[in-house]
């Protein structure tokens, strides 16, 4: 009996201590990691986030950059934080639904070393051509390229990327081939796909609206479902007849494993209310960004989904890194 006593005691400590930490939580600052350098919409989305969270807890909620490493190296930095709520991680597609199937060797585990608390925003994707092409439609490009086999160039941000693993599942379903050169971020090579050193590219319309707006590409598709509302003339992969080519870049917020439950819980349901408030509607709706807000199931529900899609492409297309 005296055991079962300390026993029960023990356990109503330990339960006592974790509301306690919930209920007080936040007592200090909070940092997000983000694993990209500064700039750009993984950048400016957790920066208009942590503005208005720090507004509501009355504490800094601070923005990191940590980039290196395809996002693994801030990506590790949370994966190994304490898991207290205080340290937080601004993850992609690429973080969580590309990199764990890409790199052989890593020293963390995303799906066991982190805790999903909501999926952010996502972004669509246009797939975009040189001016100098001469063709005026998606289907007119394919068979251009079929014309031309491996004789085309498309442009990446980098090895096993989102953009460039977007490409090679366009050139698969369409059975066509052109040849992968990768640079180092989207700029780069938005800049030699205008000056026509590469024919194709396929990135976020929220990078790219006004250099499409302004006539300086074609677009032929919309990597979606449906036509965008940026842009209403473009035609939709699924109405081009290839609705498996449609597909968002997505921006979510992550946790430490074993962050306690109130404190996730806690951080989904006030992120997401930001998320989803007027006025951060109307600052990414311009960009062609759809704010979401979701659930840590519903997190998860995606990245195993995109996992297994993006890990089939790695596989088929037999894509490496050095």
């Amino acid at each position: 009996m005296k055991i079962l006593k300390t026993t029960l005691l023990a356990l109503g400590l330990a339960l006592g201590s974790g509301l306690a930490m919930a209920q007080a939580y936040p007592s200090k600052p909070i940092r997000i990691i983000v694993p990209f350098s500064a700039g750009g919409m993984a950048d400016a989305l957790p920066r208009a986030v942590a503005a208005e969270l720090s507004k509501k807890y009355g504490q800094p909620v601070v923005i990191e950059n940590k980039p290196g490493a395809a996002s693994m190296l801030g990506a590790e930095y949370v994966a190994k934080s304490a898991p207290d709520g205080y340290t937080l991680l601004l993850a992609t597609s690429s973080t969580l639904a590309v990199v764990p199937h890409l790199y052989k060797s890593m020293r963390y585990d995303s799906r066991r070393d982190l805790a999903s608390v909501t999926m952010l925003a996502t972004s669509p994707s246009i797939l975009m051509v040189t001016n100098d092409l001469p063709v005026k439609d998606l289907p007119g490009f394919v068979a251009y390229l079929k014309e031309r086999p491996a004789q085309l160039s498309f442009a990446s941000a980098g090895v096993g990327g989102v953009i460039h693993l977007h490409s090679e599942l366009f050139l698969s379903q369409t059975g066509t081939k052109m040849i992968h050169v990768p640079y180092q971020g989207s700029n780069l090579a938005l800049g030699d796909l205008q000056t026509g050193r590469v024919q194709m590219m396929i990135d976020i319309i929220g990078s790219n609206y006004g250099t499409v707006k302004g006539g300086k590409l074609k677009v032929l598709a919309a990597m979606s479902d449906k036509r965008l509302p940026l842009l209403p003339e473009v035609p939709s992969v699924a109405e081009l007849g290839l609705p498996g080519l449609a597909g968002d870049i997505w921006f979510a917020i992550s946790a430490p494993a074993k962050t306690p439950p109130e404190i996730v819980a806690q951080l989904q349901r006030d992120i997401a209310a930001i998320a989803r408030s007027p006025a951060m509607l109307e600052k990414f709706a311009p960009l062609g960004v759809e704010m979401v807000g979701g659930t840590p199931a519903e997190m998860d529900a995606i990245i195993q989904r995109d996992g297994a899609r993006w890990s089939r492409v790695i596989r088929e297309a037999d894509v490496r890194v050095e």
